[in-house]
């Protein structure tokens, strides 16, 4: 459904509901990284890293609807 934002300021994510750390894997996906990708061995590193991503299924669908909108063949 959604999650709240990641941000690389609190390198602590909560997830409210169960009140749990979310894990650095969980994070990775949420940000549509792939099953496979290697992540930083240190948590605070993995935290800030994915904090600082961009979902790439987000911004995807951001330019197609742009290009959408303004009748660009892609």
């Amino acid at each position: 459904e959604y999650f709240p934002t990641l941000v690389a300021i609190n390198q602590c994510p909560i997830y409210r509901a169960q009140k749990r750390y979310i894990t650095p894997r969980e994070c990775a996906r949420l940000q549509s990284f792939p099953e496979s990708y290697k992540i930083y061995e240190d948590d605070n590193q993995a935290y800030k890293q994915f904090g600082n991503s961009v979902n790439v299924g987000n911004v995807k669908t951001i330019i197609k609807s742009t290009f959408d909108h303004y009748g660009v063949e892609y």
